[in-house]
């Protein structure tokens, strides 16, 4: 037998001991911070635990380690963290409650915690609160304010009372923001601001974040992110946001809405009572240079304005190859809002194009499709139902050079009545004059009644979206004109319309397409 040297067998040692550190991380350390603790302690264990956050500010935390705040208490104060403290992918850097319930981290008049370069780093299980949005809460108060890094994680967190935000990321790629709930805050409930690849928002709850009056920024929205890709925002309720920001500004919140974005989903969301006092307070917004996204699955209802808004203001990118898809828009409020509003600034050099609505339900007491500007063209419409109680019709404020297209829609009014393009008074007329809703020389649009089941009155209307896809309103009666009479899109222009629909049918359920975003089923 060859015999081994004392170094060769030192190597081996070291290289198991490596391919081991590999297949199993070291585990970090954990620290406590209790009220009844010493910041003269180790800190390492509850009855060895540090006082204060001003102590947990002085370390530099590693991957691995675990911060403890007790639960049931409060701490005053500002946490800091920076890049110092960070995990890596496979041991992050938690800071959350231990014991009975949440801590609380009590930010004063400003922020409660701030991550600056952090990076796989994990808040779960606590609290933030601000002094409150009108008594002593500074300008730009933050409860999380996230910047640069990558792969932070914030989970089971509520977030009240600051000026600005519950919640503000930027420049922070692969980060996840769960199970929040965000209320009484000012600018919004969850916010962010540049460079946010692959973000996931999911299962968060944004509350009557009103504004704040004493700033001129657009205030009180829900959840309000900017320049983000390939991003999911999902499962979420943005509800009576709005309604109190400075006066005199013509724009302002949204329940749910993206800016400067693309290759984002938004979908089995709920965006209900958003308001404001001038404009916006609505539904769901893709704004400013907004592409390549998709809308899917969500229901928007008694919002002030309207239910989905694409909007250009500024930029260089046109607004364009967008989907909105499966959706239920009902019963805007203000007869003059429209539930699908559709827009740009003036002066604006960069319009709106080339985007698809199929399959969604809109309800409204006013008209249900609106325009403001002309550089709004090659809109399609397919398999949608329209209803309005309103004379003033489908489509309003349009021209018909703008190249829309209407194909296998179904459109009901109250009174009766059918009006698009202000011009056009039936069906039948707009279809054989101008060519809309017509394949092959036949006539594939409906006006009549889809026959769809409404809430009961004083049923509750659905808050949370996880139920979404059992919804049991706005399905469509045995007896709807809308079974199998909807377009086969992806053999008639190659789409990809989906798997299933709203509620999680197979997509066609029956012999044909349904029109509409629910396909009929026997219960």
């Amino acid at each position: 037998m060859k015999k081994t040297s004392m170094n060769g067998w030192l190597v081996g040692i070291n290289i198991f001991m490596v391919l081991i550190l590999r297949v199993c991380p070291a585990m970090g350390e954990e620290y406590f911070i209790n009220p009844n603790g010493n910041d003269n302690n180790l800190g390492t264990s509850p009855t060895t635990a540090w006082a204060t956050i001003s102590k947990v500010n002085e370390q530099d935390f590693n991957a691995g380690d675990t911060v403890l705040f007790e639960g049931g208490c409060t701490f005053m104060g500002s946490l800091q963290l920076n890049s110092e403290d960070s995990g890596t992918a496979t041991n992050p850097l938690i800071i959350t409650s231990y014991g009975s319930g949440r801590a609380t981290i009590h930010g004063g008049n400003l922020n409660a915690i701030v991550c600056i370069g952090s990076s796989y780093l994990t808040i779960q299980n606590i609290n933030v609160v601000g002094l409150g949005i009108k008594t002593g809460q500074l300008p730009g108060g933050i409860g999380v304010k996230v910047k640069g890094g990558s792969f932070v994680t914030i989970d089971q967190l509520e977030a009240s009372g600051f000026r600005w935000a519950g919640i503000q990321i930027d420049s922070c790629s692969d980060a996840r923001i769960t199970n929040i709930y965000a209320h009484d805050n000012g600018y919004a409930g969850i916010r962010g601001i540049t460079h946010l690849p692959r973000l996931y928002i999911g299962y968060c709850h944004t509350s009557n974040n009103h504004g704040d009056s004493s700033v001129n920024e657009i205030s009180g929205s829900g959840i309000e992110i900017f320049h983000a890709s390939d991003a999911t925002i999902e499962f979420c309720e943005a509800d009576h946001n709005g309604g109190d920001q400075k006066p005199g500004r013509g724009n302002g919140p949204v329940g749910i809405w993206i800016c400067y974005s693309h290759d984002v989903i938004i979908q089995y969301c709920i965006s209900h009572h958003n308001t404001n006092s001038t404009g916006d307070g609505g539904g769901i917004d893709l704004d400013s240079e907004c592409y390549e996204n998709i809308v899917q699955y969500n229901y928007c209802y008694d919002n002030k304005n309207y239910g989905i808004q694409l909007w250009q203001w500024s930029g260089v990118q046109c607004i364009e190859k967008n989907v909105i898809r499966y959706n239920i828009f009902e019963n805007v409020k203000a007869n003059t809002a429209h539930t699908i509003w559709i827009g740009h600034n003036e002066g604006t050099p960069m319009g709106i194009r080339d985007n698809e609505f199929y399959n969604n339900l809109v309800i409204n007491e006013g008209p249900v499709i609106g325009l403001s500007g002309e550089k709004i063209t090659d809109q399609r419409f397919y398999n949608n139902i329209f209803v309005t109680s309103d004379s003033s019709g489908f489509l309003v404020d349009a021209k018909e050079s703008q190249g829309f297209v209407f194909l296998g829609n179904c459109y009901w009014s109250h009174d009766g009545k059918f009006s698009m393009y202000n011009k056009y008074s039936s069906l039948k007329n707009w279809a054989n004059t101008a060519g809309q809703e017509k394949v092959n020389g036949k006539i594939v649009g409906l006006f009549a009644d889809p026959q769809i089941t409404y809430w009961q009155f004083g049923e509750s209307k659905l808050t949370d979206p996880t139920k979404l896809p059992k919804i049991t309103t706005f399905l469509l009666k045995k007896s709807s004109p809308c079974i199998d009479r909807g377009l086969d899109l992806k053999k008639m222009y190659q789409m990809d319309v989906g798997t299933h629909d709203l509620i999680g049918n197979p997509l066609p359920l029956g012999s044909s397409f349904d029109v509409g975003p629910v396909e009929y089923h026997i219960n």
